[in-house]
């Protein structure tokens, strides 16, 4: 509350004087200190206290070690939202990786996915929150199972971080519990592989030290949950705190996305939110009309291009057969994840998801799937301009669509960069009443 603006959350019409006030922090602490007591006093707990611990310590550890930096005050507030570029140098190079080991010879995929990872405007990943992780930490562990459903690897370590990476994912968002799916799936299908070739006596060992890596870190974490709280997930207070309650197992199937209308508004929604995020500027989100089209309309036709082409592959190309249908085995738990929410839960008087708007529409939520679902997009991309008469290299032209969505997200964004709390405006017009030494970090 001390250093965050308002103007995200806030309308100016919202104000008598139909002005936003500037951030609490151009004022002394002791000036806010009261209202941040009174705010925290009135809401009683930090609902997020039982969130899955893997993003938490792992950002601990680095503010910590922002603090040993000397670093303080706002700038420790910037230096953990700094954690996510690390993160995101890490996910290029996953991409990369990924591409480089299952689609050799296709530098479309060796240069489209790292595209991704670098630059899709996800606000995810620009902002203070455990979903960050999830892309990372899910790209690696499908990276690790299919290089031991493959063969491309028998060591120990492999398969233990495997495993490990499973966990952690998970515990990062339950929401990656697609994660857990197709875990359980490789190494089932990995399994039935080496008893037809008689060499599953020689493997159990791997796959049970897999299993276990994956396996106790969560069950040690539900049960510490359940003993502690009472509630194996240890969201029930936040459940209870957000007014959700189960529904009655005959008002589920009323729910809208069972029409077409509000199938297509889940998706149009979902799509726009996984793409771009959530982010609001004066309580309206920042996008584009054309660009939400485009991000829904888009996704559904190449992902279905990919789905016929999987369909279609010959048996000597089985490889990417399986690739694929775990990556839409991946996308599918992840959006039927958001769907289950939506209609199992009454939303009480909850502002998001809400009684009028009962969809649970965070792309953030699953932004674990997005390496997945974006080799399907690169693959349906190149079925779809294959189809005619003159097929078209499809390498341009995603070039092309993510320099057009990185444009049109800085063009959105032009409000925000105007705004005279941010720290390019600084620089042209500096305000008396803002200290020199929060110039940089006051964004």
């Amino acid at each position: 509350y001390y250093y965050g603006p308002m103007f995200y959350i806030t309308r100016p019409q919202d104000f008598p004087d139909g002005e936003i006030p500037p951030p609490a922090s151009i004022y002394s602490k002791k000036q806010v200190y009261a209202i941040i007591d009174e705010k925290m006093d009135k809401r009683g707990f930090n609902h997020e206290a039982f969130s899955p611990p893997v993003y938490y310590a792992a950002a601990g550890l680095w503010f910590n070690f922002g603090k040993r930096l000397g670093i303080e005050g706002q700038g420790l507030l910037y230096w953990a939202r700094f954690l996510n570029i690390p993160v995101i140098a890490l996910l290029t190079l996953a991409a990369y990786l990924m591409a480089r080991r299952f689609f050799p010879e296709s530098a479309y995929m060796k240069i489209g996915l790292p595209l991704v990872a670098a630059f899709l405007p996800q606000d995810t990943f620009y902002s203070i929150t455990n979903d960050v992780f999830s892309p990372l930490l899910l790209s690696l562990a499908f990276y690790l199972l299919l290089k031991i459903y493959f063969g491309h690897t028998e060591r120990y370590r492999d398969y233990f971080f495997a495993g490990l990476l499973t966990a952690a994912t998970f515990l990062v968002k339950y929401s990656n519990i697609a994660v857990a799916a197709v875990f359980a799936a490789i190494l089932l299908w990995k399994s039935v592989k080496l008893h037809e070739k008689g060499a599953l006596k020689a493997f159990s060992p791997r796959i049970l030290l897999a299993a276990s890596a994956a396996f106790l870190p969560v069950a040690l974490w539900l049960g510490r949950n359940y003993f502690v709280l009472g509630d194996l997930t240890g969201s029930a207070t936040k459940i209870q705190f957000l007014t959700w309650t189960i529904k009655p197992l005959g008002e589920i199937f009323h729910h809208p996305i069972f029409t077409i209308t509000g199938l297509a508004t889940f998706w149009h929604d979902l799509m726009l939110t996984f793409w771009g995020g959530e982010i609001t500027w004066h309580l309206k989100r920042l996008s584009s009309a054309k660009a939400e089209i485009f991000y829904s309309v888009s996704s559904v036709v190449f992902l279905g291009a990919a789905a016929v082409r999987t369909y279609r592959l010959k048996e000597d190309e089985n490889a990417e057969r399986f690739i694929n249908l775990t990556c839409f085995l991946i996308v599918l738990l992840s959006v039927g994840f958001l769907a289950f929410v939506s209609v199992i839960f009454d939303f009480g008087s909850c502002y998001y998801p809400s009684k009028a708007y009962p969809f649970m529409t965070s792309g953030r939520l699953i932004s674990g799937m997005l390496i997945p679902f974006f080799i399907l997009y690169l693959n349906g991309l190149k079925a779809f301009l294959s189809a005619g008469k003159r097929p078209l290299n499809p390498l341009p032209v995603f070039i092309i669509v993510m320099l057009a969505v990185v444009f049109i997200d800085l063009m959105v964004s032009l409000e925000v960069f105007s705004n005279p709390y941010n720290w390019f405006k600084f620089i042209e017009k500096p305000s008396s009443r803002i200290h020199k030494r929060n110039l940089f970090f006051n964004a």
